[in-house]
């Protein structure tokens, strides 16, 4: 009983802790990506209404989604405050769907035109993602809703990704490549990568270590009769 009580303050301080670290990175590229689009001179687009009301509106919905989500994947907020839960979920639901369709137009016109794919097939998964976790929070499937919640968010979290692939140069990544190549690719890993790997954690590894028991417990179950 002792063990199995440090052992669980154990995950606790370590989810602490990793949630901790998380949104300290989360809050400086935020200040980076606020800085570079909205406050350096040249990024924001030519006129008001040729780019730069629409990123105004994307960071006006995008950042209370970002903000509510980390609060959306606490089961004591859940437990303790489930009618917070459902109104911030919500709020997540339209900020997030009103963002990524803004995204989609955004990337649309980006003037780096081999991240236009990427950026709008990007937008595309986190408003599907998004309306999934609805649809399934609606029927009362709660372990999809979870799910489909963690991959709008890690496709929310994309200004991160690319920030974070952004401190390795082009020429360090990919020497083999020119440099509108390299800035191509950089957007196409920056996207599939992080949904790769959450998928990976979510889907693979769980598939392939319940097929592993499963065998296991065949075998015994041959071997012993």
């Amino acid at each position: 009983m002792a063990s199995s009580g440090r052992a669980q303050r154990f995950r606790m301080r370590s989810a602490t802790v990793l949630w901790a670290m998380f949104l300290l990175s989360f809050a400086y590229f935020l200040a980076d990506s606020v800085n570079y689009r909205f406050i350096e001179a040249g990024h924001l687009g030519p006129t008001f209404f040729n780019k730069q009301v629409w990123y105004w509106l994307h960071f006006l919905l995008a950042f209370p989604a970002l903000a509510l989500a980390p609060f959306q994947f606490s089961t004591h907020v859940r437990a303790r405050w489930p009618r917070w839960h459902r109104r911030m979920g919500k709020t997540y639901v339209y900020c997030a769907l009103g963002a990524a369709m803004i995204a989609c137009y955004l990337g649309a016109t980006n003037t780096n035109v081999g991240g236009r794919i990427p950026l709008v097939l990007l937008s595309i998964l986190w408003a599907t993602f998004t309306a999934f976790a609805w649809l399934a929070a609606v029927r009362r499937d709660f372990v999809a809703h979870r799910l489909f919640m963690m991959r709008s968010f890690n496709a929310a979290l994309a200004f991160i990704w690319i920030r974070v692939l952004g401190l390795v140069p082009n020429s360090a990544l990919f020497p083999f490549l020119s440099e509108p190549l390299a800035q191509a690719t950089r957007e196409w890993v920056t996207d599939v990568v992080p949904l790769i790997l959450l998928e990976l954690w979510l889907v693979w590894w769980p598939l392939v270590h319940r097929s592993k028991r499963s065998d296991m417990v065949a075998q015994d179950k041959q071997h012993f009769g």
